[in-house]
């Protein structure tokens, strides 16, 4: 077994027919047909980005899961307090005003 293949991420799945676990590599942006070693159903796996197939028009938002759909707005308004905060670092600071009723000593 070569080295990068020994640290390759794997997906583990259950089964819906034997209730046997197998694992397989993923492979993102690929979909691949596999088959359970006990039983032999297949199963067709999909490792999209849901955020890259939203950009490109292939998925819609009513095509998400519920947990996708928590995760993409989670994301989108930490990236928006991100952004907000980087725009506002580059905007000319504010400077102090003395108050009347305060006399600088000097």
């Amino acid at each position: 077994m070569s080295f990068l293949k020994k640290f390759q991420p794997k997906k583990i799945i259950t089964c819906t027919n034997c209730g046997k676990r197998f694992q397989f590599p993923v492979k993102p942006g690929k979909t691949l047909n596999v088959t359970c070693p006990k039983c032999r159903s297949s199963y067709r796996v999909s490792f999209v980005n849901p955020v890259v197939e939203l950009l490109k028009g292939r998925m819609t938002w009513r095509d998400l899961g519920p947990a996708e759909k928590k995760r993409m707005v989670i994301f989108s308004l930490i990236f928006l307090v991100c952004l907000g905060l980087i725009v506002s670092s580059l905007s000319r600071p504010i400077k102090p005003t003395t108050s009347q009723g305060i006399e600088r000593a000097i």
